[in-house]
């Protein structure tokens, strides 16, 4: 529903596919006679030498992506979902990027974009950007269904972080490939439970490549 290419690999392999299915009938000449093939087939010539050359580009961006990709995801989501698996499993959590944090725990989690929650899909459809209305619906949601943290991306928000919401600490990795910001951010939506929360980030075993900035 909200699908698109922009994503390091993402779609591209369902068409590569399909794209081999339609081709590779139409090219079984060309390894008998390759010049031949070539002056009587210029658009497939033309069509295949192009993916001959994205390949190649493709493969040097995957190096870059499995060199640091999973260690970019490791780093900060499966750190995030360690620490609320550890201090927060049954929890209300709102969140973004929910992957790791949806499979490593038991959270009742508020995804508020990207597959995004039913309740949040009104904020999201049509490339919309988080407005005034969107910070009123979270503040009023969070504190009626009694949420206890966020764990979010500040800029996805567009500055629209609700008002009553504190914010713990801040997680910070290095050389962003595979996730969408380098800084994830720790809010108390429960601020009767901010330096409880304070006190588990600090107890927690970050990995070494994480850098844990608390807040005032």
């Amino acid at each position: 529903m909200f699908a698109d290419f922009k994503g390091l690999f993402r779609y591209e392999a369902y068409l590569l596919v399909g794209f081999s299915m339609a081709l590779i009938p139409k090219v079984k000449d060309l390894f008998l006679d390759f010049k031949k093939y070539c002056r009587t087939e210029i658009l497939i010539s033309i069509l295949i030498a192009m993916n001959i050359l994205l390949l190649i580009y493709k493969g040097w961006i995957a190096h870059q992506v499995i060199d640091n990709g999973g260690k970019n995801i490791y780093e900060q989501q499966i750190q995030s979902a360690r620490f609320l698996h550890t201090y927060y499993n049954n929890s209300k959590v709102v969140a973004n990027d929910i992957g790791a944090i949806s499979y490593y725990t038991d959270i009742h989690l508020l995804d508020i974009i990207g597959l995004g929650s039913e309740e949040t899909i009104v904020f999201n459809e049509n490339r919309k950007t988080f407005d005034h209305k969107f910070e009123d619906f979270l503040t009023r949601y969070c504190l009626k269904n009694k949420y206890d943290i966020a764990v979010v991306y500040d800029g996805w928000f567009q500055g629209h972080i609700p008002g009553n919401w504190k914010k713990a600490a801040v997680l910070k990795i290095k050389n962003k490939v595979t996730v969408a910001r380098l800084e994830v951010s720790i809010y108390s939506i429960n601020r009767d439970n901010f330096q409880q929360l304070q006190q588990n980030i600090r107890n927690f075993n970050w990995d070494k490549n994480v850098t844990v900035v608390l807040k005032d």
